[in-house]
């Protein structure tokens, strides 16, 4: 398992929305065995400049509110 808990999973995917929603392209990150990782990769216009940013556990007081 890539994700230290469930909730990190949960976590690193509210993330990766609150980024969609604020217009940055983003995408997933898998390993050779095609399982999510808790990273999200960065596309930028110029390959050279994208980037990946490892998404930590959630803070201890963090829930999930839609």
């Amino acid at each position: 398992m890539n994700f230290i808990s469930d909730q990190h999973a949960l976590y690193a995917g509210w993330v990766m929305g609150r980024l969609i929603r604020r217009g940055y392209v983003v995408r997933t990150v898998i390993d050779d065995n095609g399982d999510y990782l808790p990273r999200v990769r960065f596309i930028e216009d110029d390959p050279a400049h994208s980037f990946e940013l490892e998404i930590p556990e959630p803070p201890e007081d963090w829930s999930l509110t839609i």
